[in-house]
Formats: structure tokens, C-alpha cells, sequence
């Protein structure tokens, strides 16, 4: 099982595993939380991550701008 691992934009971690016949994702950000699912190709699987951490980024600037 090879484990691919990379950063992307605003310090947001990334790990790729295959699962079997599916493929997991696991999402680090710089906060120290957590997220992670499946996805049929590594592609997905990057794309995926590449969303959540969109998102997660996203979230996070709106709840700073709300304190």
C-alpha cells in the first residue's frame, strides 16, 4: 500500500491511500482537524481532498470574520 502525502495551499496536508478497490483520502489542516473519505481513482481521491480543504479554508476565514 503506497502512501502518497503532499501539501497544498495555506499549510492543508494530504495523504492518499489505496483501499482495495476504492481509494482514501485523508485531510490534515493546519488547525490539527481531521477529515477523509473514499473515492473510486486516485484522481478523485485528490480532487476530493482539494475540495474539502477549499471548503474547510472557506468555513474557517467566514468564522473568523464572525467573532
Amino acid at each position: 500500500m503506497d502512501d502518497v502525502q503532499y501539501a497544498i495551499s495555506d499549510g492543508y496536508r494530504v495523504a492518499v491511500v489505496e483501499a482495495g478497490e476504492a481509494w482514501l483520502w485523508r485531510l490534515t489542516t493546519p488547525g490539527g482537524r481531521d477529515a477523509g473519505g473514499f473515492a473510486p481513482d486516485e484522481t478523485s481521491a485528490k480532487r476530493c481532498a482539494a475540495f474539502a480543504a477549499f471548503t474547510l479554508s472557506a468555513l474557517e476565514r467566514a468564522a473568523a470574520r464572525s467573532v
